[in-house]
Formats: C-alpha cells, structure tokens, sequence
C-alpha cells in the first residue's frame, strides 16, 4: 500500500462543501517533524475545511462497516497566520472516544464563513487501519457539494435537501438518502457503488445500486453491467440495458431485467422474474423450489438440500446443488445436470442432455420425446428411451446402453462399452478399450489404444469393426457362449473364401472381404455364422483371438 496523498499537512485533503464522508487508510502514513503528539510517533492523515458560513459543525471518525472501526483521535486547528504550517497550528479541539461504547471520536466547534480549518486523525497508541472521516452537521443553509480524490472514496449525505456527489478515480461508495442527490462519475473511474435508503435510478458511469433497510425500494441500473441489490422488504428491481445481477433479498420482490445477459438471486416464494422475449441468455440461482418464467434459459439451485426445479419451453439449463435434486426441463432441448446427490432427472420434449454424476441419479424419457443424451463421470446404464451415452474423464467407465438404437462413446480411460438391443454405435475413444455390441447390428470403433472387440456368442453376431489395428487390437470371444471349452491355433482359419477346410476350424476370416466366420462344425454339413466384418480385411490371425470370458 502506497504512502497516503493527504499524510502531511502540506497535501491535506480539501473538503469541498460539507455534509461529506471519505474514507482511506493510514497503514503507510508517517510522522512529520514537529508533528505534535500526545501519543508518540503516530501514522496521521490531514483534511482541510473551509467554512462556507458561520455556524456549528461536527465531525466523527464513525465506520458504517460493523466489526472495521479504527481507534481514532480526532482534532481541528486553526492557523495563525493562514498558512496551515505545523508551526502555526493552534487546537480548537479534540476528541478520543465518543463514549464507553465506541472508539471512535467525534467534535464539536463553531466555524466563521470563509476561515479555513485543518483537522486531523490518528490511531490511538499507534492504530492502524481504514477510517472514515464524516462531518454529521453543518452551517445551517449550506447547500453541499462533495467531490472524492483519486483514491476509492466514500461519500454520503447526512443533511436535508439534495446534493451532488463526485468520486473521481477509484471504486467509490455513495450514501444517498434523497432522491435528488446527484452523483457524478466519469467513464473509466473504477467500480462504484450507491447505497440508498430511496428509491433511485442509477447514474451514468455507476455500477452497483445496494437498497439500505428493509422497507422495500424501487431501484433502476443503467445501460452498463449492473448489480442491483435489494433490501429484507419487497424490492421492485430494474436492471435496464447491460448484463445485470439483480438480487432481491429478503421479502417478495419483482427483478426485471432488461436487454443483456442478466443474473437473478431469487430466495423467496413470492419472487417474480420478468424478462421480455429476445432481450439475452439469461439465469435464475435459487435456493428454493423454483419454476422458471417466460423467456429465461438457465436455473441453477444454490445449497446443499435438494430442490425442485422446473424449466419452461425454451432449451433450458437446469442444475441442481449438492443434494438430491428433481429436475424437469418441459419442452425444448434442454440440459439437466443434477451435481451432487441422487437426482432425479426428466427432460420431457426435446433433444435433452444429462449430466450424471452419482450411480444413484435417475433419468427419465418418454418414448418420442426426442434424440436424448446422457453424459456420465461413473459406470452407468441407459434408461428407455434415451439414445446417447458419453463418458466423460479418464479413470475408465462401465457404460451400458438399451433396446435403443444407442450411441456409446469412450474418453481417454480403458472403458467398457455394452450394447444392448439395437443396432449401436460403439466408439472406445481414447484408452484400451472393451467394445461389446450386443444384439443387433452394431458398428464398433475402436479408436486409439489396444482395444478388444469381444462378442458373447452368435445373437452378438453381424457386427462391423471399422478400424481393427492388427498390432494393438484382438477379437473377444465369450467360449462358453460359443459352446467352446477352449480355444487354440487349429480352430482359426484365414483363407479367401472364408469357408472352413478343417474339420476342427471354428472361426474362419476371409482374408478378401475381411469377414469373420463361426462355424460349429468345421468342415462339416452346418454353414457359418457371420460375426463380424473388420472394413479394409486386416491381417487376422488365431493370435488376435482372445477368451473374454472373465472380462465382459
């Protein structure tokens, strides 16, 4: 942290007007020789005040952050010649504690239009830390005007009537409690929040509006990125132009956000989200059971207790929490992904996606409700009338599909992919891999790595092997579901015609169409079953045959 602006008198802060609040820190002030102290060698800041007319005035070093109040003293002086040199400085008064009940301080003095004042505060037996300075009276009439230094300011009003604020450079803080104070704020001055205890409509150039209290305000952003916060009453919320956070809080509150990307904080039943048609790709967070409304695409619960939540015609993305959520997505192509917990998942019309992520998550599809997909991160098993299943990491996964015509894709781990009834699509990705069809005409892939295309017995039988690597890949065979015992080189056979010559040959390959054959009884009367077609006929030899038996 730098060396504050104001730490010497020479640079004092000037307070324009009255009725202000600043705030900064004296952690890398330092002490000025002939800086007189009562205290030993203290980290000071100094403020110089000019009375715009004659009257009372009073200051206090009060904190409006609970639990962050610096141990202050606080003192005005006068200048005997004007100068505002240490040497000429003559105490008016000074101030430790308030009272017993807080350590901040606070004076009084009487001021004469046009007189100039410098006041100054320090930790007490050497505190350091953030303090505020504000001045909670004034001349009587004085109409006030505050302006900020290029730091991050906090300026507030404390007075009647209305006033103009200016923070300058830095993520400024402005207290407003009338509807006519004025903020001013340049383009590229840093983050600036209003706090308010009105209704009030955001300035240019300011990014967060924060209601104070809890008797329900109307608060409006403007055309950039907003935060709009609400109070514990019922808010009426307008994001207005910009990608808007509007959080309401507590009470019933009513969030519209406007065109842009806008986020909504809903946490009670009597919350209503308004959001125009084309106006963004806007979300609900929530921490309770929630139904979208029109024209909003995501929901996602926030917490750990399992909620209900309900999408709406549009291709929604609705997420649960980490605990058991219920997740419906209506119409549309919609994406559920339960998180934590056992989740129950139903999609309804549409192409819907799934992210599973518990062997306990339940996903359910009626039949013709769309081409649907389930994107799983441990072992899992199709329900009807879903089409897809995709692994997804690299610790090697169990997927099984059903009487669907499925697609089933691996990752980068040594996965197991089962067909089931229809004619699938099989494709092993990355890893060793263990491909099995199942009944039904089915196309495996076995991508990268050493993979198995095993079948469990004839009823597996037809199947095409797109990319068998002779180096790497081998052929599974269940024995015992082939009625086999065991298997060794004189029951393999490659030849052109993928006809058996030998009375003990049980699988024959054509080495022309690369056609994989079964054959009961060799050479004998009974034909061959087609089991497989390996596209490009690959070298095959009984050395690629495998018993996969104790592994499928």
């Amino acid at each position: 942290m730098a060396q504050p602006v104001n730490d010497n008198i020479e640079n004092a802060y000037v307070i324009a007007g009255d009725g202000f609040t600043v705030s900064g820190s004296n952690v890398d002030s330092t002490t000025q020789p002939d800086e007189a102290t009562s205290n030993g060698s203290v980290s000071s800041v100094w403020f110089v005040y000019t009375a715009s007319a004659d009257g009372t005035v009073t200051f206090d070093t009060k904190s409006p952050e609970p639990g962050n109040q610096l141990d202050t003293i606080l003192n005005a002086n006068s200048s005997s010649d004007g100068s505002g040199s240490l040497a000429s400085l003559a105490r008016i008064v000074v101030n430790d504690d308030i009272d017993g009940t807080t350590s901040a301080s606070e004076i009084t003095f009487d001021v004469v239009a046009g007189e100039t004042y410098w006041l100054r505060v320090w930790g007490f037996d050497l505190a350091v830390g953030d303090y505020w300075l504000n001045q909670t009276s004034g001349p009587a009439g004085v109409a006030t005007s505050m302006v900020g230094t290029p730091d991050s300011d906090v300026l507030g009003v404390h007075f009647d009537g209305g006033y103009t604020m200016i923070g300058e450079l830095g993520d400024d803080t402005y207290y407003v409690d009338t509807a006519s104070d004025v903020i001013t704020e340049l383009d590229g001055e840093g983050f600036d929040s209003v706090l308010t205890e009105v209704d009030y409509t955001l300035a240019d150039n300011v990014e967060r509006i924060v209601a104070i209290g809890s008797t329900g305000l109307t608060l409006t952003g403007n055309a950039l990125d907003n935060n709009v916060i609400g109070d514990a009453g019922g808010d009426t919320l307008y994001g207005l132009d910009g990608a808007d956070i509007l959080k309401g809080r507590g009470g019933d509150d009513t969030m519209v956000g406007g065109a842009g990307d806008d986020a909504y904080y809903v946490s009670e039943a009597g919350d209503v989200v308004t959001e125009a048609a084309d106006e963004g790709y806007d979300s609900v967070y929530t921490t309770m059971d929630y139904t979208l409304g029109a024209n909003v695409e995501r929901l996602v619960a926030l917490g750990s207790t399992g909620l209900t939540l309900t999408g709406n015609a549009l291709d929604n993305n609705v997420i649960g929490d980490e605990g058991g959520d219920t997740l419906y997505g209506l119409d549309g192509d919609d994406l559920l992904k339960g998180r934590g917990g056992d989740d129950t998942m139903v999609g309804g019309a549409g192409d819907d996606a799934y992210y599973v992520d518990d062997a306990g998550d339940v996903v359910t599809e009626a039949a013709d409700e769309g081409y649907d997909s389930v994107y799983t991160s441990v072992d899992y098993t199709l329900s009807a009338n879903v089409e897809k299943i995709v692994a997804r990491g690299s610790a090697g996964l169990a997927i099984t599909g059903n009487d669907s015509d499925n697609a089933m894709i691996g990752d980068v781990g040594a996965d197991t992919l089962s067909g089931g009834g229809g004619a699938d699509r099989l494709n092993g990705g990355g890893g060793d891999d263990i491909l099995i069809g199942g009944a039904g005409k089915d196309v495996l892939t076995g991508g990268a790595g050493g993979d198995i295309f095993a079948f469990t017995g004839v009823d597996d039988a037809r199947d095409t092997i797109t990319d068998f690597q002779a180096d790497v890949d081998q052929i599974g065979i269940d024995l015992a579901g082939f009625g086999l015992t065991g298997f060794d080189a004189s029951m393999f056979e490659s030849n052109a015609s993928g006809i058996a010559t030998g009375a003990d040959t049980r699988f024959v390959y054509s080495e022309i169409n690369g056609r994989l054959f079964f054959d009961a009884d060799g050479s004998g009367a009974g034909k061959g079953v087609l089991i497989a077609t390996l596209r490009g006929a690959p070298e095959l030899t009984a050395d690629h045959i495998t018993d996969t038996s104790l592994l499928v």
